[in-house]
């Protein structure tokens, strides 16, 4: 605009100086646009595609309540969206993410089996007691989290509080909370502080320093609570994000077409499927009377005829006066096109949320093995992200809570903990791991890996949400419970059929790892 003014200004004096100055303002113009990347250009592919870029917080803010409305709803009547959380839940955290102490002696350097197991029990112990409603267990309560973080919500909302429940293993329990409850209405942050989405925040470095609540009558101030009271766990998108956004986002308007579309399948196929039969005649008052059916109108068209119907169960049958007649349209539902299009949404919605195709639908007709390892594993990749998330945000933040208080109860024993807690915080966080798709292949896969040194036992047990430790006990327990019998232990399985079933046909083999029978002659 200054330029345009000092354009016209020139002008005046001399109009070819203007000239010239308005080419040498274009040709510059023309420089800036080709110096742009392809995707930043406007063209007629483009359209009027111009996006508004605001800044994450604001556009949360604009966003969250209308699409948590819209997922929630989805989960409630959309079966692929419900079904493609659960299974993000169950793979995630499944029946919990069990703690395993690993605090080792400092004299010896090895584990202090007294002192994990001491940990571990009191651990144990308290969560059975761990919500503040006495209702959850925390494992119950992980599984809450995982489904607050990946379904409508995009984030849980925990506040650590002293619990006043009498008989309580430990003055400490968790309260779970809609994210809707964190509010900023009303609040007043305190000096150099500010508020947004409730979150009470230092603006210079962006560090939460309280959250507000809502009070349940929502006439009262909101609560105010120190942020080292709180946990909020969420996926942080891009940088000073203060809230989470729901991963279901990109899925929702794709979710919603999906379920109209069916819907409006099944409909239209109901209502082709109604009309049964229609029964031309010059008195159909009479011939709906030789069926049997009462002879009265159904309804009276709006040229003052008499219509008559008669339904057949589920069926409707029409009479129609001679010289009618009704053309039924062949929608052909379902088309040839249904399943393919079908299978394309719920591929592109398994996509979004993170999981396979086949464990939404629940259709494994075509699954292959190559392919189900290799979304396998694509989806252990993703669901351990979102575990360690949940693990180091959740978990780990209350097992510190939880060691403080039971040092400072007396509940644990642990000399110098306070001077230097980190010797105790060793520990491994055990998830539930995942079954194999193939135990045979796979199987022998990590004995190689074991016999390689590549992969350690510990870590495949883990791996299938076994404690390495309660493993080798559950065994040095067989051992003693087999010695107390006077048996001996099972033969192991012979070579060829650890590699090969079919290597070994039933009943051939010898027990001693040889084969027998004709596959062993054919050898010879």
């Amino acid at each position: 605009m200054i330029g345009s003014a000092i354009d016209n200004l020139v002008g005046v004096f001399s109009p070819a100086t203007k000239v010239h100055r308005l080419a040498a303002r274009e040709a510059i113009a023309k420089i800036e646009i080709r110096s742009q990347y392809a995707a930043a250009k406007t063209s007629p592919s483009t359209g009027a595609w111009s996006p508004v870029d605001s800044k994450i917080n604001t556009i949360i803010a604009n966003s969250v309540p209308t699409m948590r409305a819209r997922a929630r709803q989805l989960m409630r009547d959309m079966p692929a969206m419900a079904t493609g959380v659960d299974r993000v839940v169950d793979f995630m955290v499944g029946d919990g993410i069990t703690l395993q102490a690993r605090v080792k002696d400092p004299a010896t350097g090895k584990l202090a089996k007294a002192v994990n197991q001491q940990i571990e029990d009191a651990w144990n112990f308290w969560c059975d007691q761990a919500d503040e409603s006495g209702r959850l267990h925390f494992n119950e309560i992980q599984q809450l989290a995982a489904r607050q973080e990946c379904g409508a919500e995009g984030e849980y909302v925990i506040i650590k509080k002293r619990t006043a429940r009498k008989n309580s293993f430990l003055p400490l329990s968790l309260m779970v909370l809609e994210a809707d409850t964190i509010t900023g209405y009303g609040a007043t942050p305190l000096a150099g502080n500010e508020i947004h989405q409730g979150v009470e925040y230092n603006p210079v470095t962006g560090q939460a320093a309280a959250y507000h609540f809502e009070d349940y009558d929502r006439w009262a101030k909101p609560l105010r609570v120190p942020a080292e009271q709180v946990i909020v766990g969420f996926r942080t998108l891009r940088p000073g994000q203060l809230r989470g956004v729901t991963p279901l986002a990109p899925a929702i308007l794709l979710s919603h077409q999906l379920r109209d579309y069916l819907e409006a399948e099944i409909s239209t196929a109901q209502k082709a499927a109604r009309w049964l039969a229609f029964i031309t005649s010059n008195d159909p008052a009479a011939t709906m009377a030789a069926f049997g059916a009462a002879a009265s109108p159904t309804y009276t068209d709006t040229a003052g005829n008499s219509k008559y119907t008669m339904e057949m169960g589920h069926a409707v049958v029409d009479f129609l006066h001679s010289g009618e007649k009704v053309d039924i349209a062949n929608h052909n539902r379902p088309g040839d096109a249904f399943a393919p299009f079908v299978k394309f949404m719920l591929q592109t919605f398994a996509a979004t949320v993170g999981v396979t195709y086949e464990l939404v639908s629940g259709n494994y007709t075509d699954a292959k093995y190559t392919a189900a390892r290799i979304s396998r594993n694509d989806m252990n990749k993703s669901i351990g992200v979102r575990r360690s998330r949940l693990v180091r945000q959740l978990c780990e933040n209350v097992r510190r809570e939880f060691l403080d208080w039971a040092v400072v109860t007396g509940k644990l024993t642990l000399p110098g903990y306070f001077a230097n807690p980190l010797p105790y915080l060793r520990s491994v966080w055990v998830d539930p791991g995942m079954d194999l798709l193939d135990p045979l292949r796979e199987g022998r896969a990590e004995n190689d890996s074991m016999a390689n040194y590549t992969r350690s036992p510990q870590d495949v047990l883990i791996s299938k949400g076994k404690d390495p430790e309660t493993v080798l006990d559950e065994f040095q327990e067989w051992g003693e419970m087999l010695k107390d019998r006077d048996l001996s232990p099972p033969e192991s399985t012979p070579g060829g059929l650890k590699t090969n079933p079919a290597e070994v046909a039933p009943g051939t083999g010898d027990g001693d790892g040889t084969e027998g029978g004709s596959n062993a002659s054919k050898k010879k």
